[in-house]
């Protein structure tokens, strides 16, 4: 999966997500209303790392035998699936 270069980063006004500083203007990556969602949005490439993460975290340990297992192996395939757009 591609996307826009990275690193992304947050504007001084919070408002703004850009992306790496290559071109004047900057490439603007989004433009939002709640400074909030623009955090969410900047770390959103970090996010396939995590998925990736995630794949190898259920496909080393499949038999639950770890503290909790049940509930964090059920989290992940959750957020997997959420993530997947499934």
């Amino acid at each position: 999966m591609s996307h826009t270069p990275v690193p992304w980063r947050v504007g001084d006004a919070g408002r703004t997500v850009f992306g790496p500083p290559q071109g004047i203007p900057p490439l603007v990556v989004a433009d939002v209303r709640d400074r909030r969602d623009s955090h969410l949005i900047a770390a959103s490439p970090d996010g396939f790392a995590l998925i990736d993460t995630l794949n190898a975290i259920l496909t080393q340990f499949p038999d639950g035998r770890h503290v909790n297992w049940p509930s964090i192996k059920a989290d992940c395939e959750a957020y997997l699936r959420k993530a997947k757009g499934e």
